[in-house]
């Protein structure tokens, strides 16, 4: 994504088609067929259909090989065409019903941006970015709002299937002028072309001819039809069942909508082909072809029901290559000297800064999403990019069938994932990896032998997603600003408000994020959860959430023993009954010394059913009064906690952690627990009846304790209750027979000699009173040590969404992912080196950590030009010897007769 600037008016273009201002601008005429496969036209390979026009336009012009369209099916890919930003960026998500909102009029279309630039516009036929009155919208906006001066034969009700004789259901008040008996909508509009021509020869002009055609509910004239239907290998194909008053075929059964070389399909497209002949007819006559660039192309792959794709895989409204790989052929004004065919891949968005290139026309200061594409005319390539779809949850309108989809092209490589929705985030159910270079046609399924690039691409299509889903438009959320100092009403970071003022705010915005700039906030009272989406981990400048970083920039809750800061509201308090859902985020920051209220429970929080807690770290809470969950206590319905690391707190009941309340399930994802404690069963973790369920995944959970005991989960008194326990790739120290019924997949055993091997934990369990110990449990570090067993042991899979551990650092760097909250960093980083047998290096953040040496052995640190810096004598062959470094540089340690060099 890159923003598109003013561009000056004395731009040049490439030499191909070079001009100078005064010369005349060049007209552009843009044909638009809906529904066209990839493989339907005969410059595209079809043998069938018959498009000499479109044919010899591909021979005398440039035809694309790997056009795409912004979506696979009618609205989004429209709005992109309009707009030239990803349809999922303006809230275009899918095709628009009769009584959908209009597409959003703050960003201008090209439509509009060409008119000011004293171009006369118009559209004929399809438009579909809005609702219509007529078919029960609250409101419309047609095109002649959005800038074309001429709007001939468009709808104003909703479209439907069908209506290709007159009159057109979708607009009554279009009058019969064309001799015919049934006049035939596609030779209506192509007259309407022609006539366009005529009329604004003497001036620039920009023709948007978006026909209705080859859309579901074929029809075609029967005179054309019979012509297709006795060729050799004629496809089956029946009457519309949508229009059948209209249809001239209604004596035939409507057993079969079409298959390949439907005769209907081909009638219509012979006539599309007709007419572009007719244009380019009319530009000869009015010396205007020269001066005039035309377009022709399609909005999306071609519905299945009534034609094939082959040889693409998919068809309209799929992720594969055959719902959103079009025919595309320019033709006249500058394509002379321009490559006869193109293999470079464009998209609908490159459109208007193409169009606003070819005429001289300044772009608006809006984002676009796409690149000019006219280097590629004059021999030149265009800068290589991903391309990316998305068919996003929560779409009101829609069938909820449809599955929830995106899609990444990088390189050569194509990604598609599927996800499953529960309300706070989305999860991958499915992934396919294609390699296009060697199968264009999507056929093997890469993802499970290449993990390393779909890894990657899995990343990178969440980085995308989560950038379009908020949008530098601001059309999803509302952004509250607030800091540890702020006053102000929280408008910008300039601005900035508090958090308790931003909470009351947030409660009146229904669609709204809290972003938290760095530092510590001593809270008084306790905040409502209840829809509050709180994320931390900014520094106080960033534009974008993909710009945060909880580690660098952290966010401390500081409670003092004397609050708990986070609290929804629970059982019949709660709007719409004890288990309703509402929905709450609590992400990127650090809870430390929060207390529960005396008579309930949750030290830090007391999550409902709706709540998402992920990057956090909980830290010397606790719970008073016999009270559960020194963390988390997770009342009711389902909540889930993922990458979150939780030491150091103490339960006066169940739960040193977390405690789950009945009929209550927690889904806890990489996250580490350590040195909790708790009176009862559950050191770390806690249930409270046989109704309360947890599932673990790719989480260690260890050095907790219940009592004198080393346990990390139970059930109030018993180790062995609890509901439906399941541990996903975790490690457990627990001798529960929870871990041991049989539904659990590669659980680990932790014990006092099996243990995950942090890398520097603290000594002390529970709740730390003293200024030492606090500081002790502060700079602990639970990072993996280099040998331990939970290194590379986790679901990768399960970890998918996951971009991050919480070190910010990338998830997933050896050969799986780890389990727990950190990610061990890859050798590739110079972060860990083995040089020798029994000797190793490791280094966190700004210390050198070694292990191995000999108890008396003399270590050394220097800098590049030899200078000692440090020197440290081995006091215990079991622990760690640690430097300190100061700055970034390479320095050299001597172990002995071993030498090690490291970049830090």
């Amino acid at each position: 994504m890159k923003k598109q600037t003013l561009l000056t008016s004395t731009l040049l273009l490439i030499s191909s088609i070079a001009q100078t201002k005064e010369e005349k601008r060049p007209n552009i005429i843009f044909i638009m067929a809906d529904d066209l496969g990839y493989a339907e036209l005969g410059c595209y390979g079809n043998k069938f259909n018959e498009t000499p026009v479109l044919d010899q336009m591909a021979a005398d012009g440039v035809r694309f090989t790997h056009a795409q369209t912004a979506a696979s099916l009618s609205s989004p890919t429209r709005a992109a065409l309009m707009t030239g930003q990803y349809p999922y960026r303006i809230g275009v998500v899918d095709y628009l019903r009769g009584n959908s909102d209009p597409m959003r009029t703050d960003i201008k279309t090209i439509a509009e941006t060409l008119h000011d630039n004293g171009y006369h516009t118009g559209i004929i036929g399809k438009w579909h970015l809005t609702g219509y009155s007529l078919s029960g919208a609250k409101s419309q906006i047609l095109p002649s709002e959005r800038g074309f001066q001429e709007m001939i034969i468009s709808e104003n009700r909703y479209i439907g299937n069908g209506s290709y004789f007159h009159p057109y259901h979708f607009n009554e008040s279009v009058v019969k002028i064309l001799p015919e008996e049934k006049e035939f909508l596609i030779d209506r509009m192509n007259y309407e072309a022609v006539e366009f021509i005529k009329r604004n020869k003497e001036k620039p002009f920009f023709l948007y001819l978006s026909h209705y055609a080859v859309h579901n509910g074929l029809m075609g004239p029967p005179e054309t039809v019979d012509h297709f239907r006795v060729k050799p290998k004629s496809g089956i194909s029946a009457p519309s069942e949508n229009n059948p008053e209209n249809d001239p075929y209604k004596k035939f059964p409507a057993d079969y909508r079409g298959k390949p070389n439907n005769p209907h399909l081909a009638a219509q497209l012979k006539h599309i082909d007709t007419g572009v002949g007719e244009i380019l007819q009319c530009l000869r006559d009015n010396d205007l072809l020269n001066n005039t660039l035309v377009i022709f192309t399609s909005d999306n792959g071609g519905a299945t029901g009534v034609t094939t794709n082959t040889p693409l895989r998919g068809g309209k409204t799929s992720m594969y290559e055959g719902g959103n790989r079009i025919p595309m052929i320019f033709y006249g004004y500058g394509t002379d000297s321009a490559p006869k065919i193109i293999d470079q891949r464009i998209i609908s968005m490159d459109f208007f800064p193409t169009f606003c290139e070819l005429t001289h026309t300044n772009m608006p200061e809006q984002i676009c999403d796409g690149v000019s594409i006219l280097p590629l005319f004059n021999n030149k390539e265009i800068e290589e990019r991903e391309f990316h779809w998305y068919y996003p949850p929560c779409v009101k309108e829609s069938d909820n069938s449809r599955n929830i989809e995106a899609s990444i092209i990088s390189g050569k490589y194509k990604l598609i994932e599927r996800y499953t929705y529960n309300g706070c985030q989305l999860s991958v159910i499915e992934q396919e990896l294609f390699d296009l270079s060697t199968d264009p046609y999507e056929k093997n399924n890469l993802s499970t032998k290449n993990i390393e690039t779909t890894r990657i691409l899995n990343r990178k299509l969440k980085i995308w997603r989560e950038e379009i889903e908020k949008g530098e438009n601001k059309s999803v959320n509302q952004i509250i600003y607030v800091s540890p100092q702020g006053t102000g009403p929280g408008n910008t970071w300039e601005n900035a408000s508090n958090l308790e003022q931003a909470i009351t705010l947030a409660h009146s915005i229904p669609n709204h994020e809290i972003w938290l700039k760095a530092g510590t906030y001593n809270l008084s009272a306790p905040i409502n959860l209840d829809n509050t989406f709180i994320f931390g981990g900014f520094k106080g400048n960033e534009t974008r959430s993909t710009d945060r970083n909880w580690d660098k920039n952290r966010v401390v809750i500081e409670c003092k023993d004397r609050i708990s800061p986070f609290r929804s509201t629970t059982g019949n308090n709660r709007p719409g009954g004890r288990d309703a859902y509402i929905p709450c985020i609590i992400d990127g920051v650090i809870i430390q010394n929060a207390i529960n209220p005396p008579e309930e429970n949750g030290g830090a929080m007391i999550l409902s059913n709706g709540a998402f807690v992920r990057n956090c770290i909980f830290r010397n809470n606790a719970t008073r009064n016999g009270r559960n969950g020194a963390a988390i206590h997770c009342n009711s319905g389902h909540c889930i906690i993922e990458n979150s690391l939780f030491i150091n707190n103490t339960s006066d009941g169940n739960g040193g952690a977390i405690q789950i309340g009945t009929g209550t399930t927690a889904t806890v994802r990489n996250c580490t627990f350590a040195n909790n404690s708790a009176v009862k069963p559950g050191g770390a973790i806690g249930t409270a009846t046989n109704k309360s369920n947890l599932t673990l995944i790719n989480s260690i959970l260890y050095n907790n304790m219940y009592g004198k005991k080393y346990n990390s989960y139970g059930q109030n008194t018993d180790i062995n209750g609890g509901g439906t326990i399941i541990s996903t790739h975790s490690a457990v120290e627990s001798n529960s027979k929870k871990f041991m019924d049989g539904d659990d997949t590669d659980h680990m055993y932790l014990n006092r000699s099996k243990n995950p091997s942090f890398l520097s934990p603290s000594s002390i369990i529970g709740k730390g009173s003293t200024h030492d110990e606090i500081e002790t449990i502060y700079t602990a570090i639970y990072m993996l040590a280099p040998g331990s067993p939970c290194i590379d042991t986790g679901s990768d899979y399960e970890a998918l969404d996951i971009l991050f551990d919480l070190q910010h650092q990338d998830r997933i760097q050896g050969k799986a992912v780890d389990m727990g909250v950190y990610e061990t960093q890859s050798l590739t980083n110079n972060i860990y080196t083995e040089i020798s047998n029994h000797i190793k290096v490791f280094v966190v953040e700004n210390e050198i950590y070694i292990s191995g040496a000999i108890k008396g052995e003399t270590l050394h640190l220097y800098n590049l030009q030899g200078i000692l810096i440090d020197a440290i004598t081995v006091k215990n062959d079991k622990d760690y010897t640690i430097f300190q470094l100061r700055e970034r540089g390479i320095y050299i340690v001597t172990i002995g007769k071993d030498t090690i060099k490291i970049r830090f």
